[in-house]
């Protein structure tokens, strides 16, 4: 599964699928041969041919990250749907991620050009639900889903961050410190290798990842922007 989404990535395929959310979701959810039926198209045997010659060692892993087979009691029992990722990259411990996971999990999310009032109410929503033991998850981006990570960390809770590509090449410069605030006591997760950019492609992925982990999904200053809503149609 890796070898075919690093080489379809290298295709712009997904990318290309990625203008159609529901396409996109729709192609995660299917079997490896049945992806490469679906977009391989001409290059359909050498993609094949790469599929078959992968070695597991080849993915580059970190000391920091473990990988969580679907397979594995650990996984998170939420993760239920059809497109749910076959494999979890997970920074701050797998074991981290199963505690986080059985408690009760709300997504915090909404514009990347929110306004203070809204970053301050993200926060203090979060804050609070940290410290009654309620897991805080969201993405990585600007905005809601930064002020959440945020106050989450500031009631010392629980907290998880989806990533929509490798863990060691989507965290901007700027959001470095939150970062490894983050993984010190809370989770980030990808379902890409490590070293593997998922461009616009595995952003939009990864909202599937968090609306199946959360029970609720609040959504703040969202209403112009449909990218903004579209992890809240998908729990819907």
């Amino acid at each position: 599964r890796r070898v075919l989404f690093r080489s379809l990535q290298q295709l712009l395929v997904l990318e290309y699928c990625a203008r159609d959310r529901g396409r996109l979701i729709a192609l995660l959810a299917l079997e490896d041969e049945e992806l490469l039926q679906a977009v391989g198209g001409r290059r359909r045997a050498e993609l094949r041919a790469l599929y078959e010659a992968f070695q597991p060692r080849e993915l580059q892993r970190g000391p920091d990250v473990e990988p969580l087979c679907r397979h594995h009691l650990g996984y998170p029992r939420a993760l239920n749907g059809p497109a749910a990722p076959t494999m979890l990259y997970v920074a701050g411990g797998a074991a981290r991620l199963v505690q986080f996971t059985t408690a009760p999990v709300v997504a915090i999310l909404g514009s990347r050009t929110a306004s203070d009032y809204g970053m301050e109410m993200a926060r203090s929503l979060a804050r609070g639900l940290a410290a009654s033991g309620v897991t805080v998850t969201s993405g990585l981006a600007d905005g809601i889903a930064i002020a959440a990570h945020t106050g989450a960390l500031q009631a010392q809770g629980a907290t998880l961050a989806v990533v929509g590509g490798g863990l060691h090449v989507s965290c901007p410069a700027r959001r470095r410190s939150l970062y490894e605030r983050l993984t010190r006591t809370g989770c980030a997760v990808s379902e890409l290798p490590c070293d593997c950019r998922g461009r616009r492609w595995g952003q939009l992925a990864s909202e599937r990842i968090v609306a199946e982990l959360a029970a609720l999904t609040v959504g703040g200053e969202a209403e112009e922007t449909p990218g903004d809503l579209a992890t809240a149609r998908m729990a819907r």
